[in-house]
């Protein structure tokens, strides 16, 4: 009956726990109503950044300035928990920050190289020996060739500017994107094939 009762009351106080910390985990709305010198923790994105302590915190309900004292580096699209206090006063609401946690950071400080886009592969194909260009699948000329020797597709040189920068968007300002488009081609016998390929890289610090 004792370990009954003790593991009844262990349940108790974890709900309460539970409860307690849900009722902290407030969106930008309710922060917004909390009294001032209230504590108050909120998850959002920054949507914008003001000085080097000061940015807008947004989620989906709507946006806050937040205040800190100390400078953090953040970008703009940061996951953040803001814990703090409300400081209401004739300027408008804005949260005192004393603790932030970036999510963001947290997952992309660890030195590593990722291909994120191996998406952009056409393959164009010059379909005889007449046509000075390569078309695509929908018949549209991509691009210019000419032949070093007409009875042999194999020798034929291209011609143009094959660097097409895709671009990608990371939400961390650390994060270096490099785009770059290999293109190569190969002989089936019957048509030049033309394989145009992007890959992009992020280095992150």
């Amino acid at each position: 009956m004792e370990e009954i009762m003790f593991k009844k009351t262990l349940l108790t106080a974890g709900l309460i726990l539970a409860s307690t910390t849900a009722s902290h985990a407030l969106t930008v709305v309710n922060v917004i109503d909390t009294p001032n010198q209230g504590n108050v923790a909120v998850t959002g994105y920054v949507s914008s950044i003001l000085t080097d302590n000061e940015f807008v915190l947004r989620d989906g309900s709507g946006s806050i300035n937040v205040e800190t004292n100390n400078a953090y580096n953040l970008s703009v699209g940061d996951k953040l928990t803001v814990q703090g206090f409300m400081d209401n006063d004739a300027s408008g609401k804005e949260i005192d920050a004393t603790t932030i946690s970036n999510h963001t950071k947290n997952l992309l400080n660890d030195s590593r190289t990722t291909n994120v886009v191996v998406e952009h592969a056409p393959t164009y194909k010059k379909r005889n020996h007449h046509m000075n260009s390569f078309i695509d699948s929908r018949g549209n000329r991509v691009f210019n060739s000419t032949a070093t020797a007409q009875q042999n597709m194999r020798q034929q040189r291209l011609e143009g500017n094959y660097n097409h920068a895709n671009n990608a968007y990371i939400d961390n300002n650390e994060a270096h994107v490099h785009t770059n488009t290999d293109v190569h081609s190969n002989y089936d016998g019957e048509h030049r094939i033309i394989h145009e390929e992007t890959r992009t890289r992020i280095y992150t610090d």
